[in-house]
């Protein structure tokens, strides 16, 4: 009977150290998991990185599960404003529409999506670097879409002010350009001159003509010499513009004098039949200055 019981009792002293072992066990694993759960809420709190979460609901659609606090901060949405909404209830529509495209996308790839987003929050425009990954259950199902998102509205700000310059620099250069490709110079109270050089395109017909009937309306000359010494090629287009420079200038009640025809040039305006009858001509500048100012 003695060693019954005292077999008993070890067997008791067995299980209760078996038990306390466990228990010490589910203890450390207790105190493992809290502060597993405390550096993952402090990194899903405090990363950089805005964090959003987004469940696959059977039906195809997308409902927010939550949002880390550092999207709220850069967004101006409260988490609570996010949880359990779809983000048509979120976002304005163009942007949800965006958003759900992104959620569609990742589902469907099945891996890692990455977007860059412009999105419109209470906090104002919003530029961010997306990646949407989708999660999957023991099944394989995509149950779950997560976010991370970098704010890159600041670098996108600088990027678009560098443009601006850079446009307004190519603008202004453009027009310097312009004006010194087709300068309109004063000779006297009567006489303009406007020397041509280079090609003559569409552009700079309709440069031309606007450059050269100004100047004549605002210094009321009446004599306006071109010069088209420096022009290599003469084509049907380049006489045209020619032709109907004359024309629109004789309408403000001026004359037109064309200097630097050239004896190839010559040639040419008469195998095209340019008829430039109407209109003065000389061999040189020096020669239709000569003769404006004598008139």
């Amino acid at each position: 009977m003695n060693t019954s019981s005292n077999s008993g009792n070890d067997n008791q002293q067995t299980e209760v150290v078996e038990l306390r072992r466990r228990i010490a066990e589910l203890d450390s694993m207790e105190q493992r998991l809290h502060q597993t759960e405390q550096f993952l809420r402090v990194v899903y709190d405090e990363v950089p990185y805005v964090i959003f979460v987004y469940d696959v609901l059977e039906d195809g659609r997308f409902r927010a599960v939550r949002m880390n606090q550092t999207g709220a901060q850069l967004t101006g949405l409260s988490v609570d404003h996010w949880t359990g909404k779809f983000p048509e209830q979120i976002h304005p529509p163009a942007d949800a529409a965006a958003i759900t495209q992104c959620l569609a996308a990742a589902v469907e790839a099945g891996k890692s999506v990455e977007f860059e987003e412009e999105l419109l929050f209470p906090s104002g425009t919003v530029w961010s670097q997306s990646i949407y990954s989708p999660i999957r259950d023991d099944t394989g199902r995509i149950y779950r879409v997560v976010g991370t998102a970098l704010d890159v509205t600041k670098r996108k700000q600088r990027e678009h002010e560098e443009l601006q310059k850079r446009e307004a620099i190519i603008e202004q250069q453009s027009t310097t350009l312009n004006e010194l490709s087709t300068p309109l110079l004063t000779i006297s109270e009567q006489v303009v001159v406007m020397p041509l050089i280079g090609a003559m395109d569409s552009r700079r017909a309709r440069q031309l003509m606007e450059t050269l009937l100004s100047g004549v309306a605002d210094a009321g000359a009446l004599i306006a010499i071109l010069d088209i010494t420096g022009v290599l090629m003469v084509d049907t287009q380049v006489a045209n513009t020619l032709i109907r420079a004359a024309q629109a200038v004789k309408l403000l009640g001026a004359e037109v004098v064309l200097t630097g025809i050239r004896p190839e040039i010559a040639q040419t305006l008469v195998g095209l039949g340019v008829d430039l009858s109407e209109v003065v001509t000389r061999s040189t500048l020096q020669a239709g200055i000569t003769y404006a100012l004598r008139q």
